[in-house]
């Protein structure tokens, strides 16, 4: 197979990823399932990955409004769209060129590409509408709520689900990835960064952890800031602390400092049995009653009582890329929250609720009109500048959109209506990741570095690291005098963001930004909201402390505002020396 084949097959294969839908199961033809929200616009999820289950309800805005406004404007849009003489209605031609969602969803025509990449993609292709699908009470015309009936029924919902995206292996991406030209490296796991952390910090190598050797953290930690800004990062940490793996090299290569031998992956949860919608309020899904009753929880009470978080979530413009979230209840000791992240302790574990507007809009959109044009030009083998359907029949990435392509219904496909049809896609794609949201469930994993990353920035700060001491006393439930990796507390995250889900998994971001460069941001440091203006200017790597090496002034005036003397100002410590400084005045 020629080199130039592989990688448009690997392209296709990579849109495909990118199309998994974990919304509920479509329903009957002809009949939309409900949707999920309540009258205020709020879903209700069950939580089940820890023995003590958690009832959220979340509240979902993007760009100022509830999500499933902005989906039914979607919908709205796409309807005049197809709706080409404007009469309000849709006929048989019309409704017919309506794009399956795998097409609005990916922006492009790929994902029809017939090479099955090691059983990815076919599961994936979505269904081609016909006036049967379409026209619910068969009257010979679609209408706008038959339309969103049918995209809903497909799984192109305002909030859907995805499991665990970080933990699918997807089948071979490393050898995908060296065949599209990179060598199948990976970044390190989270838990491969706790246990580097933890055998760095375990001195004695007996696999326990010390209020000693904990209290000499900061100082061990701080020495791999290479970057003078009082903050070591994951990426920071492994390429210099190795962790030994059995019969298997370093992820990432590199040179490093070999100490102690990594502890076994702990065994993942899958998403969709942790985390189960609950469409209507107050009444159990037969899925969660069955999970439930495995617990001995009666699911019935379990749905009607008080949420155990419940959170407004703010997406888009003018929110910004981290999103907002707004705490509503419960207001107590074990939830911390920051602007975008609510963070749920229950001792053995910890559920952090995270909010981001990032989403991967038209992400191989140029890569792959590139490999589609070369197809046009194969099927147009006699250069008459169309394919007629006979010609399309043969070739499954025009088959399935030949319809849709052929605006003015002449039977032909011109490459202006191909070029036009990508146009629409790409725009259709770009407004779909406006009008829907995903919650993404994600197994963290036990990471002692998850543990003292306390601001979940992906850094470790002075504070961070002189705090560790004060796991011995939370999770050294025999007082024992220490702790081991298997008292340590799971960690789960659940990621409200923008777009459909699936749109943005982390491992096909990964091989995309290991091959071209591209993929989802890195962690970014939180924005600052405590403290005086001055502090928060002065604090540079955004830890919520200002260190000598940030500060400014005199070294009296540090000391001054530094009233406890541990080398750090605080925002609390700036704002009362900035009040009293007001006060003096």
């Amino acid at each position: 197979m020629k080199v130039q084949t592989l990688v448009a097959a690997a392209l296709f294969a990579i849109v495909c990823l990118s199309l998994t839908a974990f919304a509920d199961e479509p329903g009957p033809k002809g009949k939309a399932p409900a949707d999920a929200k309540a009258p205020d616009g709020s879903y209700d999820f069950a939580f089940l990955a820890d023995a003590r289950p958690l009832l959220i309800r979340v509240h979902p805005h993007i760009n100022g409004k509830p999500v499933h406004e902005a989906w039914n404007e979607f919908m709205a849009h796409l309807f005049r769209h197809l709706d080409v003489n404007g009469d309000g209605v849709l006929s048989k031609q019309e409704a017919e060129r309506a794009p399956p969602l795998d097409h609005i969803l990916s922006g492009t025509v790929g994902s029809g590409y017939p090479m099955d990449m090691a059983g990815l993609g076919a599961a994936h292709v979505k269904a081609v509408p016909t006036m049967q699908d379409l026209d619910a009470n068969k009257d010979g015309k679609v209408t706008l709520a038959e339309l969103s009936a049918y995209y809903f029924r497909e799984g192109f919902v305002p909030l859907q689900i995805e499991p665990d995206p970080a933990s699918t292996d997807f089948g071979g991406r490393y050898g995908m990835a060296t065949m599209m030209g990179g060598q199948g490296k990976r970044d390190p796991t989270r838990h491969e960064i706790g246990e580097a952390l933890f055998n760095l910090l375990d001195t004695d190598h007996d696999g326990k952890l010390t209020k000693t050797e904990l209290a000499s953290a900061a100082k061990i930690v701080m020495q791999l800031d290479t970057s003078e800004e009082d903050v070591v990062t994951a990426k920071q940490l492994f390429p210099v602390i190795r962790t030994r793996k059995d019969g298997d090299g370093f992820p990432g290569g590199g040179a490093g400092r070999i100490i102690g031998k990594a502890g076994p992956e702990p065994k993942k949860i899958v998403g969709s049995q942790a985390l189960i919608r609950v469409p209507v309020r107050g009444q159990a899904p037969a899925d969660l009653v069955k999970l439930l009753q495995a617990r001995d929880i009666a699911a019935a009470e379990f749905v009607k009582r008080p949420p155990d978080l419940e959170v407004v979530v703010r997406l888009g413009t003018p929110v910004g890329a981290k999103g907002r979230l707004e705490l509503l209840s419960p207001r107590s000791d074990r939830v911390k929250t920051t602007p975008s992240l609510a963070l749920f302790d229950q001792g053995s574990s910890r559920t952090e609720l995270r909010a981001t507007d990032v989403s991967q809009d038209n992400l191989l959109g140029g890569l792959v009109r590139q490999q589609v044009a070369v197809q046009f030009k194969n099927a147009d083998k006699k250069n008459k500048g169309y394919v007629i359907a006979e010609e399309a029949a043969g070739i499954p990435l025009f088959a399935r959109a030949f319809k849709a392509m052929d605006r003015d219904g002449d039977g032909k496909v011109t490459e202006q209506e191909f070029n036009a049809y990508v146009d629409v896609l790409q725009d259709l794609q770009a407004r779909a990741n406006r009008a829907c949201m995903s919650l993404a469930f994600t197994d963290l994993s036990v990471s002692l570095f998850d543990l003292l990353d306390v601001n979940r920035d992906g850094r470790l700060c002075v504070r961070a690291l002189r705090n560790a001491p004060a796991l011995i006393e939370k999770y050294d439930l025999g007082r024992k005098g220490f702790i081991t990796r298997a008292e340590l507390p799971h960690g789960y995250r659940l990621t409200v963001r923008r777009g459909p889900s699936g749109s943005s998994a982390d491992p096909y971001s990964a091989l995309l930004t290991q091959i071209y460069g591209i993929g989802a941001p890195a962690d970014e440091p939180n924005e600052l909201t405590a403290g005086p203006a001055w502090f928060r200017k002065m604090d540079r790597n955004r830890d919520g402390d200002v260190s000598r090496r940030e500060w400014l002034g005199s070294e009296e005036r540090f000391r001054q505002i530094d009233t406890d003397g541990d080398g750090l100002i605080s925002a609390e410590e700036a704002q009362r020396y900035d009040d009293e400084q007001r006060r003096q005045k």
